[in-house]
């Protein structure tokens, strides 16, 4: 392989470029765009540039656009003689210097129009821009993700197939996936752009063919036991020829009855045989046969044999049919529902331009690719899967062989069905400055029409000398496989490029690291495991030992191992190798900022700070793990992940917060919310909470508030509203990862925020959060964690989220940790060794082998994770080591140890084997691990702010309040809907043996029931099985009996059906269209105290209140409530109320006099006037010439046990009509129109 030399890299054909860790990747594709602008005069929108994320093309935009500004600079100085490779790029340059300035001059003024995008971004363009040769039609819809699709099309198939399938396949289905969510589970990653080659290939075929086999068998056997089951059963019982330890009599009866029922099931499910019938079988038989004693034989005995060996075969044969029949229909269905709605997903947009590509038609659109991108650049080629790899292979080479292996062949019509999209991901680009594009697409399209050319998987030519790609990347950092990366791709473009060349110069670690790192991957000659992957030593830079790590005076080695002692003949658990390692990295950590702070730990002339050290793990476990120990010694820290928002636990909390905001009425979401550790209520609480009647209220008030919010302000109001209610901020950062837990919170409520504008109504938006949820998508940029502190704090990473960056001290604490690949039930996913293609065994013959063959693709995987691991430091590495469980099977394990078992061998051994590492180089320290306590020293406090003194007034009497607070003796509580009174001693009635309205619950739970319940009905529909399934829902979400739903159903009829007043009107006749139903309101309240007040409705008499008189701290403000129904008959309007309170068990105790009783007992007479005084302020605004005497019809009370439709309104109805003056006067008196003192 070539060491690339800047200045005489040849700038066309197809070249591979292998960069490494730290050796300038991002600045080689920037000096090769300046000499692309030098040397070949090429302008900006020529020069295609390719990435993965968008962050990845911001930077990659702003470090050209700084080259293109650092060589104009350097030529404006004429400095052209420098050192260094810009000084020799600007010498062989072609032009005058005024004509070099003028081309860099033009480059910078068109680097807003730079063609470098992401490869979803770039084959959107290209289906767009060139929609005539695509055949694509202009009303496509871009889908950002489609895993809900999928999961929905799975669960489609899992009804279809076993909703009305006989009893012994949904058995069997149940016992193979329990939910159709475990078999998506199982087949998500079979659903991706790329199909993986299902083995076997004819899957149903095999099964049917076994299934078949198993029937004749199990006819043989049944045949079998009906002619000679007698004596075979005898002969288990009693042959003196068997081993009794195992033919015993309890083994021998059990296997017996098992069998004999098994054979009597008309339709036992395939595959599956009866308990113990290896007891029926000849090797049972003969490995139990006594020495010297002849084995029992006979045909039931050879039958139950065949069986059992047929068994797994036929169990793993129906499993890998109906998986493969599950990914057929889930990728036809999501086709299909795509293609009826015209939608596209990301994946789309490469599957149709790979399709488009390899088409009859294909070479007309390469051509027009290539004359408007002459040359292109694909960074992080390493990260590219077969479909992205064909895309640019399609364009860029020129051969007549097929295209590299792909698993699954592309639609025949792909270019009839491509999409056009609106809201293109890249601004616009326009073609060439100087009209080169132009000439060079007309010769490449007439090459094009004179000889169609195929995609190549030999050796690649250039289209022409003007033609090139690049690829450039690492394969030794392919580390994005659980994403869709394939390593493979890349290993077939390397076989196919021109010409491959290295970067071999280390630009971020010091000499000694580059070393060390070195000598671990060297101690292999094939350290990465696969043919075309290679390590190449590193060489350290020129500047590569300035601004040396300094410890106490001395530099130390460059690798720290801390042995982990096991302390017995076992190798040491996982846990206590992973606690040991925890507590021993965060003591070292503790133990350098301290001497950082007195001076003795420093970076060149900087003394070391805490955002100089990075702890890398694999998962947010270890970072646990990691973040605890960390805090034990008083190290902050933060974490980085390459993980979803979505798969947190505040994104759970927050679902059942919302949940409970939508729908406040609803008990168990509203415990559900309280129980998140949000809002932080305890078991202990929520049991209180049962009998704390005011307390439950101000829960309900709190979640109204919030719908009501939501409802009328938006997502964002109702969010912020609610955080500071419920101080749920406070509460999360008191935790000890509240930081974290803040920020993951801020980041959901800011991505639901600006969902909700795309998605209208509650349901919509909490549906999106369901589905993200249970399919978060860590790739996608937005979804990933944010960081949760921008302080200079120790960083927690997973090494996934580290590749590209880089920290001068780094800490790798679990390098023995691994997880072997195990070949469970699920699909096995590997590469087939003789054309890379990706495949997934479903249950093959050749199970076993390719299980071992996925095996060595994690840990080849493993291993490169490590080199991006260990290249992520500047000056040192820590890592820990020892006789650690399973640790042989970790990718520094198979580099030390070769892969060979570590259990039986020795400490000295082993730590022989890690010191071989040094060499006698002094590159490695074996350390112990620490001893004694440690802390890391506080830091230093931030500087005291004084807050402004406030100079102003805050008016403390305005308050919102409601009838509640008028008669509780203060003005401060706030309404919520009225869900009765409940006298102490009703919270546990007294047993009583019917189930009527009179023995239903009492208390606040029941009145929420049954005001949810009418709430609900539609009055006149409200019958039969309409109804009760209403209150069979109710019952069920409210936590009653459904012992109840006789009584209940019986109470809500009388309810509807009794006659409220002498014309007969009862709630039946009101139909949905004539009602409101909890109809909130504010209006607004003058000063107001209670002498007014009580002057007032003294003067009435009738209607005054009796009793005690009002007494309360004067208030201005908002009053607030909430009418249970209001509904319209023969153009009158009529304020309801409905009351559930116990009055007691006989109908006589809800006569007029025992409910005028409970009307001034809870001072519900107060209430009915600020309600009608709130209907008659609504009616006066709404309805026009409105006349309370004329308009308005009156009041109800109603008290629900007591009402029965034979009685009328003479019992539990409570009615009033107000007189006008006394609603004027209380009008006037709110609106501040009377003395309010």
């Amino acid at each position: 392989m070539n060491e690339l030399h800047m200045p005489t890299f040849p700038l066309d054909g197809v070249r591979l470029i292998e960069a490494s860790a730290g050796t300038g990747k991002t600045y080689t594709i920037a000096n090769l765009y300046l000499r692309l602008v030098l040397e070949r005069g090429m302008d900006v929108p020529q020069i295609l540039v390719v990435t993965f994320t968008k962050a990845a093309t911001e930077e990659l935009r702003d470090r050209i656009r700084r080259r293109l500004r650092e060589a104009r600079d350097r030529l404006a100085r004429g400095a052209l003689e420098d050192d260094g490779d810009l000084g020799t790029l600007l010498r062989q340059a072609a032009g005058t210097p005024e004509e070099i300035g003028n081309r860099l001059e033009g480059a910078l003024a068109d680097m807003d129009e730079a063609a470098v995008f992401t490869i979803h971004g770039f084959a959107q363009r290209m289906l767009t821009d060139h929609a005539f040769e695509s055949g694509a039609p202009f009303e496509a819809e871009l889908l950002g993700d489609e895993h809900a699709l999928r999961r929905a099309a799975v669960e489609d198939f899992w009804r279809r197939r076993f909703y009305d399938a006989p009893d012994a396949d949904v058995a069997w289905a149940a016992d193979e996936w329990g939910t159709p969510e475990t078999l998506y589970a199982q087949i998500a990653g079979l659903l991706g752009r790329d199909a993986a080659r299902l083995l076997p290939a004819d899957a149903g075929g095999e099964a049917m063919r076994l299934a078949e086999r198993w029937q004749a068998l199990c006819a043989a056997a049944r045949a079998a036991w009906d002619a000679s089951g007698e004596a075979a059963a005898e002969t288990l019982r009693a042959s003196p020829a068997l081993n009794r330890r195992t033919y015993n009599a309890k083994a021998v009866e059990t296997a017996l009855d098992a069998f004999a029922a098994w054979i009597e099931d008309a339709a036992p499910v395939p595959g599956r045989l009866p308990e113990r019938i290896e007891l029926f079988t000849p090797d049972k038989l003969a490995a139990a046969t006594k020495k010297g004693q002849e084995t029992p034989t006979g045909t039931l005995f050879e039958r139950c044999g065949e069986l059992v060996e047929l068994a797994p075969r036929l169990a793993r044969a129906r499993r890998a049919a109906l998986v493969a029949e599950a990914v057929d229909y889930a990728r036809g269905a999501v086709d299909e529902h795509k293609r009826a709605r015209s939608l596209l997903s990301y994946d789309d947009l490469l599957t149709r331009l790979d399709a488009v590509l390899v088409s009859a038609d294909g070479a007309v659109l390469a051509a027009r690719i290539r004359a408007r991108y002459p040359v292109a650049m694909i960074d992080e080629f390493q990260d590219t899967d077969p479909v992205q790899y064909r895309i640019f292979s399609a364009v860029y080479a020129a051969t007549d062989e097929p295209p590299p292996a792909s698993s699954a062949s592309a639609p025949s019509d792909g270019a009839a069905q491509l999409g056009l999209f609106d809201g293109i991901e890249e601004p616009d680009r326009r073609e060439g400055r100087s009209g080169k594009a132009e000439s060079g697409e007309e010769a490449e399209l007439a090459a094009a029409n004179e000889h169609s050319e195929a995609v190549s998987n030999a050796a690649w030519a250039p289209r022409s000398r003007s033609v090139a790609l690049f690829m450039i990347g690492d394969p030794k950092q392919a580390i994005y496989g659980f994403r869709g990366a394939d390593i493979f791709a890349y290993l077939t473009a390397r076989k196919t490029a021109a010409e491959a060349y290295t970067l071999g110069t280390n630009w971020r670690s010091s000499s000694a690291l580059v070393d060390a790192v070195n000598r671990v991957f060297a101690r292999r000659e094939k350290p990465f495991l696969f043919e075309g992957i290679e390590f190449h030593p590193a060489a350290p830079s020129p500047r590569a030992d300035d601004g040396p790590l300094v410890v106490e005076g001395v530099q130390p080695p460059p690798l720290a191992c801390w042995w982990l002692p096991n302390g017995g003949d076992k190798p040491l658990g996982s846990g206590a190798a992973k606690a040991q390692a925890a507590a021993a990295c965060a003591h070292e950590i503790a133990r350098l900022l301290g001497l950082a702070a007195a001076g003795q730990a420093a970076i060149g002339e900087a003394p070391l700070a805490a955002g100089d050290l990075a702890v890398l793990v694999r998962n947010r476990y270890e970072a646990d793990e990691i973040r605890s120990a960390l805090a034990a010694v008083g190290v902050a820290s933060v974490f980085l992940a390459r993980e979803s928002i979505f798969d947190t636990l505040e994104a759970v909390d927050l679902r059942h917060l919302l949940r409970a905001a939508a729908e406040p009425g609803d008990t168990r979401a509203l415990r559900a919310a309280l129980a998140t550790d949000l809002l932080g209520v305890d078991a202990a609480a929520l049991d209180a909470l049962n009998r704390d009647e005011a307390a439950w209220e101000t829960w309900l008030d709190r979640f109204h508030g919030a719908q009501q919010r939501w409802r009328e302000h938006g997502f964002m109001p109702m969010f912020a509203q609610l955080m500071t209610d419920c101080a749920i901020a406070h509460r999360l950062l008191a935790e000890p990862d509240g930081e974290r837990r803040m920020t993951n919170l801020l980041q959901l409520a800011e991505l639901l925020a600006e969902e909700s504008g795309r998605r209208r109504g509650f349901e919509a938006l909490l549906r999106w959060l369901d589905e993200c949820i249970a399919d978060p998508d860590g790739d996608d940029e937005q979804q990933q964690l944010r960081l949760e502190s921008d302080e200079s704090l120790v960083q927690v990473v997973t090494v996934h989220a580290s590749k590209g960056l880089e920290y001068p001290l780094v800490f790798l604490p679990f390098p023995w940790a691994a997880k072997p690949f195990k070949a469970d039930e699920r699909p096995i996913l590997f590469h087939a060794e003789s054309d890379f293609a990706a495949c997934a065994d479903l249950g093959s013959e050749a199970r076993e082998d390719h299980a071992k063959l996925a095996e060595r693709e994690r840990l080849a995987e493993d291993l490169r994770l490590l080199y991006v691991a260990l290249t992520r430091a500047q000056r040192r590495v820590y890592l820990s080591w020892g006789r650690v469980a399973g640790a042989d099977a970790s990718a520094l394990g198979w580099l030390l140890h070769g892969g060979q078992g570590i259990a039986g061998r020795d400490d000295v051994t082993l730590r022989d084997e890690l010191l071989a590492l040094d060499g006698g180089s002094g590159r490695l320290a074996l350390l112990d691990l620490p001893a004694g306590a440690i802390r890391a020293p506080a830091p230093p406090l931030p500087a005291v702010q004084q807050a402004r003194h406030f100079a102003g007034r805050i008016d403390a009497g305005w308050r919102v309040t409601s009838y509640s607070g008028l008669v509780a003796g203060h003005g401060e509580r706030a309404e919520l809907p009225d869900y009765d009174a409940v006298a102490a001693d009703e919270a546990a009635p007294p047993a009583r043996p019917q189930r009527d309205a009179f023995a239903f619950p009492r208390g606040a739970q029941a009145g929420l029931f049954l005001h949810a319940l009418l709430e609900k009905l539609d009055f006149p529909e409200a019958r039969g099985e309409t109804l009760a399934q209403a209150v069979r829902a109710g019952l069920a979400l409210h936590g009653f009996e459904t012992e109840w739903q006789p009584a209940v159903e019986a109470l809500i009829g009388r309810v509807l059906d009794t006659p409220l007043d002498e014309t007969g009107l009862c709630l039946r006749e009101v139909a949905r269209a004539d009602r409101r139903d909890e109809l909130a309101f504010y209006y607004p309240l003058a000063p107001l105290g209670p002498g007014a007040l009580n002057e007032l409705l003294a003067r009435d008499g009738a209607l005054a209140l009796d009793g005690e008189r009002l007494a309360f701290n004067p208030l201005r403000g908002m009053m607030k409530g909430y009418i249970d129904l209001v509904f319209r008959r023969d153009r009158r309007y009529y304020l309801v109320d409905y009351k559930s309170n116990h009055l007691g068990d006989r109908a006589e105790d809800y006569a007029p006099p025992r409910l005028a009783e409970a009307m001034r007992e809870h001072r519900y007479d107060l209430q009915y006037l600020i309600y009608c005084v709130a209907l008659h302020r609504h009616l006066r605004a709404r309805l026009p010439g409105y006349d309370y005497a004329r308009d308005f019809g009156g009041v109800f009370y109603l008290f629900l046990r007591g009402m029965r439709p034979a009685d009328g309104p003479r019992l539990g109805v409570y009615r009033d009509r107000p007189e006008p003056a006394l609603v004027d006067a209380l009008d006037a008196l709110f609106a501040g129109g009377e003395r309010a003192a």
